[in-house]
């Protein structure tokens, strides 16, 4: 989808599945079960694909306008999301976005929080930590597991 609205687009993943259109149909495969995966692999051959490290990448400095992290953050230690989020704040060019999805408790906001300051990254606009009364969630611990989404920018004095 997003590459019907930009005019390049790059995704990276560190799972070497990312470069492999046949590792790509199984998945599609077993995720959406028997439909036409020509198609969806038709999307698959748009962006630019690589197999890279988050938190130490191969883009230029300042490369990009907008940088989408989806549920990826949670799943580094600590170190690591700080290291990806200073990587985002280097390739992204000067007034651009990143907008990032995060599963919480898996990581928390205060964390997420803890590693923004010290990225030299900040939230592109007022943000309300309050959960909604009416939020989605699912079960699969005792307390729930959300989903956060935001946009970041470069903090202006970092």
């Amino acid at each position: 989808y997003i590459c019907n609205l930009c005019e390049k687009v790059h995704a990276c993943d560190i799972d070497e599945r990312i470069t492999s259109k046949k590792a790509m149909a199984e998945e599609i495969l077993k995720d959406f079960g028997p439909v036409d995966a020509g198609i969806l692999l038709e999307y698959a051959g748009k962006p630019r694909l690589s197999l890279q490290d988050i938190t130490k990448t191969t883009y230029h400095s300042g490369m990009f306008d907008l940088i989408i992290c989806i549920s990826a953050l949670e799943y580094l230690p600590n170190k690591q999301i700080l290291a990806a989020l200073s990587e985002f704040k280097r390739i992204l060019k000067d007034g651009g976005l990143i907008a990032i999805t995060l599963d919480y408790p898996v990581l928390e906001i205060k964390t997420l929080n803890r590693m923004l300051q010290g990225s030299g990254l900040t939230y592109a606009s007022e943000v309300n930590f309050e959960l909604p009364c009416n939020a989605l969630n699912t079960d699969i611990y005792a307390c729930g597991l959300y989903s956060f989404r935001a946009l970041l920018k470069k903090a202006e004095n970092p």
